[in-house]
């Protein structure tokens, strides 16, 4: 009774402060949910990694610092933990893996590391590199792959026009899309590219991209052609919204998206949330953690929901979810 208490205490008070923010976009009392979550203890050091995916009934977290490119939890929860991936320059090797850029697929995940795009499948306790396609020209930057080629977002300042770049297959420039933003100022000799630093993931069906910006509370889905088709001013009201403030923390993390759905993780004053978004811009759900939540995915398949935090070390937790059928809180 007494964690309930404390819990509807802290949703009313993020309520209280979404409220001052400016008018809602959504009807937000009937799309939060508070997470109830169940920490499970890991057999192995793994600490906030920096990102995940369910692959392969498991969970597969690229790490860094080891002398190999990824831990697996395999699924339920209920073996050990190993790691997977041999660093090297072979074919079936990893070098300098792109944390942002590793996706789930129907069978296996794909991810971009210094040479090139690699599909790939669990098996076992080995990582088989399937596919393997070079990008000498992408900056792999949470790369996505494209029937005809590849998309990577800017981060160079000589490139600080254009949030995005379009590669052919072979790696050369095709095009750049999506006018840099000019909402905010960036600070003295700063560039653009860093003040607008983004979580970013493109529709399974290559028709949109869903952008969340790091350190605004703000949302766009554009076309291919870098079109605006939707832009959304959240403004929950939790963060300074100084238009230079480089530590202010939004949204932080991305998981996987479908063709209905996009997850985004944002980094509330005491608490976080994991918001689902659909392709037209509106919000479908808000999913409150309070003790907080680093990185996170979503089981889309079993409906679950899987998350670290920066408080308990190895421990992943684990929380039961539906988007479509979810009990809103009165």
């Amino acid at each position: 009774m007494r964690n309930t208490i404390l819990l509807f205490f802290l949703l009313s008070s993020l309520m209280s402060d979404y409220q001052r923010g400016g008018e809602a976009p959504v009807d937000l009392k009937s799309k939060t949910e508070i997470i109830d979550a169940v920490g499970v203890k890991l057999d192995v050091d793994v600490f906030a990694p920096s990102s995940m995916i369910v692959s392969d009934n498991a969970l597969i977290m690229p790490v860094r610092n080891m002398s190999m490119a990824f831990h697996v939890v395999p699924l339920p929860l209920t073996e050990k933990t190993f790691l997977a991936g041999t660093i090297g320059r072979g074919p079936m090797d990893f070098m300098e893996v792109d944390f942002t850029g590793i996706k789930a697929l129907d069978q296996g995940f794909v991810v971009a590391d210094a040479y090139g795009i690699k599909k790939c499948h669990l098996d076992g306790q080995r990582i088989v590199v399937d596919e393997r396609d070079s990008t000498p020209g992408a900056g792999h930057n949470g790369t996505s792959v494209l029937d005809r080629g590849y998309i990577d977002m800017n981060v160079s300042p000589s490139h600080a026009d254009y949030e995005f770049t379009m590669y052919t297959k072979s790696g050369k420039v095709d095009k750049y899309i999506s006018k840099m933003p000019t909402f905010a100022r960036p600070p003295k000799g700063l560039s653009p590219v860093f003040l607008y630093m983004k979580k970013w993931r493109v529709k399974p069906d290559q028709k949109y991209i869903a952008v969340f910006y790091c350190h605004f509370d703000r949302m766009k889905i554009i076309n291919m052609s870098g079109k605006v088709v939707k832009e959304v001013l959240t403004d929950w009201g939790y963060t300074n919204m100084a238009d230079d403030d480089m530590s202010r923390k939004c949204y932080t993390e991305m998981s996987s998206v479908t063709d209905e759905y996009i997850p985004v993780l944002h980094q509330n004053a005491n608490s976080a949330e994991i918001q689902i978004w659909d392709w037209r811009g509106n919000l479908v759900r808000r999913l409150l953690i309070p003790g907080g939540a680093t990185h996170f995915t979503i089981d889309w398949n079993n409906n679950k929901l899987y998350y670290f935090n920066n408080k308990e070390e190895n421990t992943v937790f684990v929380a039961d979810i539906k988007i479509g059928n979810y009990i809103p809180v009165n």
